[in-house]
């Protein structure tokens, strides 16, 4: 498992983008937790503003079952990277560092 990194939140989101491409115009806002754009996507978080901690991991297959008693929210969504280049981004502060793993193979 992939060592935790963190992320500064602003506005309550953070992304996951693919060569830093906001396209904010086209996210689709329709789950609440996760806003999938034309490139990459958007991560709704708890807070406003801060930091939280996430662990990225790329798969080539779709993950095992998931505690459903363990989250408060589960969400599915497919994401689009265009340039290979998906990470974990703030959007005040750009890429969160140069170890975290890239998440598009």
């Amino acid at each position: 498992m992939p060592e935790p990194h963190r992320v500064f939140v602003t506005e309550g989101t953070f992304g996951v983008l693919d060569d830093g491409v906001i396209a904010v115009e086209t996210a689709d806002w329709s789950n609440g937790l996760v806003a999938p754009m034309t490139q990459g996507a958007l991560i709704v978080t708890g807070i406003n503003t801060g930091y939280v901690e996430f662990t990225g991991l790329a798969q080539d297959s779709p993950p095992g079952e998931l505690a459903a008693d363990t989250w408060e929210e589960i969400v599915e969504v497919s994401l689009h990277a265009p340039a290979g280049n998906l990470q974990v981004e703030s959007l005040d502060l750009g890429p969160v560092a140069n170890d975290a793993a890239l998440l598009a193979p």
